[in-house]
């Protein structure tokens, strides 16, 4: 299966709606990513302290959405592309983070106090399953694997 429309929504985007389960019940956090496709991964940024890190230490299975609403002509509902991905998520690896975070500082200043914050850590996110739906009722559904040709961090 060709995955360039899912790809190029990763790549088109940088905000997502990361859920994640609580002791019983789900979460919903609203996150700026960046996308590595060579690792089929995303990358966010979260303070130790805060209930969605707590959240995915306990269980890291996630799901994320992120959709093209933003976009001139996203917002008509039958313009809609709309990407639910499932993956899991974990601490990057030491030698990722400060790439990760010197990425982010550029392209997400905003985050300056976040990313400087000695309780902020990064998170990788393995992206596997999605489901992709263009307009209201065509879907498709894949799974991503690593390869990809842009950002490796």
């Amino acid at each position: 299966m060709d995955h360039s429309k899912v790809r190029n929504i990763l790549k088109s985007q940088n905000l997502a709606v990361l859920c994640t389960i609580g002791n019983s019940d789900p979460y919903c956090s609203l996150m700026a990513y960046l996308f590595d496709s060579q690792k089929a991964a995303l990358w966010l940024i979260a303070l130790t302290h805060s209930a969605k890190y707590r959240n995915l230490i306990r269980h890291p299975r996630v799901s994320l959405l992120v959709d093209n609403r933003s976009c001139p002509g996203g917002g008509a509902p039958e313009l809609i592309t709309a990407l639910t991905i499932q993956g899991t998520a974990h601490r990057a690896d030491p030698k990722a983070d400060e790439k990760v975070r010197t990425l982010m500082a550029r392209q997400f200043p905003y985050l300056a106090t976040l990313l400087n914050d000695p309780d902020s850590v990064v998170v990788q996110v393995d992206l596997a399953e999605y489901i992709l739906l263009e307009g209201p009722t065509d879907a498709q559904r894949g799974t991503l694997s690593p390869g990809g040709s842009d950002h490796e961090i």
